[in-house]
């Protein structure tokens, strides 16, 4: 029962705590949109385009 009691004051906690360390999410450009579009196609495709990868790392957006 005491388990039980822990549980649910961790659980309220974590429910209380977590959106304080959450960041605001941005949504990608319509730019960086397509520049992530044209990468998944790259790969797709099997081929490698090196100027395509130069401009997704050098887009600082993390998911490229």
């Amino acid at each position: 029962m005491r388990s039980r009691s822990v549980a649910a004051a961790l659980c309220a906690v974590v429910t209380l705590v977590a959106p304080l360390g959450a960041q605001s999410v941005r949504a990608p450009s319509a730019a960086l949109v397509g520049l992530y579009a044209r990468l998944m196609a790259m790969t797709d495709s099997r081929t490698f385009d090196p100027g395509l990868v130069d401009s997704a790392v050098a887009s600082g957006w993390s998911p490229l």
